[in-house]
Formats: C-alpha cells, structure tokens, sequence
C-alpha cells in the first residue's frame, strides 16, 4: 500500500523532477518543454508540490493564477511505475484544496494532451478548444476549463 505525501517543492528536488519528467517523454511531454519548465518553476514555485513514497519522489505538480479568477493547473506528471495508482488524482485534489483557499478564484483551467485530458474530466475540466501537433508533432494541445466555479 502506498503511504504518499505531498510536500512542497524546494529547489534541490529539481534532479530528482527531471528524471520523471524525462520519462515521460516523449509520450506526455516534448523534451524542448524542460526549458520551459524550470523557468515555470522560477515563478511559480510556491504552488508547486511533490508526492513522495518512503522518501522517494513519485510525482509533481502545481497551479498557478492565469488571470485574477482562474488557477492554472501546470506540469503534473507522475513516475511511471506509479501511474493508475491515485498519485495524479491526490495531487489534483490536493491543488484543487490550495486553490479554494483563495477567495479570488473561481474557475480552473489546465492547458494538456490527447494522452491526459480523460483524467481532468474526472475532476469536472471541459474540453474547449484543441490544436493539433501543438507541443510537437503528434503532440496536440486540449485545452480544458471548469464547467461552473468549483
């Protein structure tokens, strides 16, 4: 049984990210996204977590203000050996508890692919626009938003 926790990031975990998020690539992620990725998390660090199990990390991710009333939900993956067993949907509920913390924020939105916008409908995240070969080719962009405030 898995005994995960959630954490808050902190800039000497960023090598043990980057193995994940490696191995996620190319299927999730393209490896041109690295780049865009650690300067995400210049900016948006305080809204980043890790998922740890028996102090090993397992996944990641955030959210961050798009616009005054919209959270972002941002760079969420998990280790393979992990996947299908509740880790990404603890850490969406997790971010999701964050973000209702702030009065400000009344809807949700997640910019993803054709290999993970199934899982964000599960948490109410719609469907409003996609864009083919939009990350890289065969990598398309769905672009998903809360369908009334959460």
């Amino acid at each position: 049984m898995l005994e995960e926790q959630i954490i808050r990031y902190t800039e000497e975990q960023l090598p043990e990210i980057k193995s994940i998020f490696f191995l996620n690539v190319p299927k999730y992620f393209a490896k041109k996204e690295w780049d865009d990725f650690t300067e995400y998390l210049k900016l948006h660090s305080t809204t980043y977590f890790l998922a740890k199990n028996e102090n090993k990390m397992i996944g990641c991710g955030g959210y961050h203000k798009s616009t005054p009333d919209t959270a972002r939900l941002s760079w969420d993956f998990i280790h393979p050996e992990f996947k299908g067993k509740g880790i990404g949907r603890k850490m969406i509920s997790h971010c999701i508890e964050e973000i209702r913390k702030d009065p400000d924020i009344h809807n949700i939105e997640v910019w993803t692919s054709q290999h993970a916008y199934q899982f964000y409908a599960k948490f109410g995240l719609e469907t409003y626009h996609i864009e083919e070969h939009y990350w890289e080719k065969n990598l398309h962009l769905y672009k998903m938003k809360s369908r009334k405030e959460f």
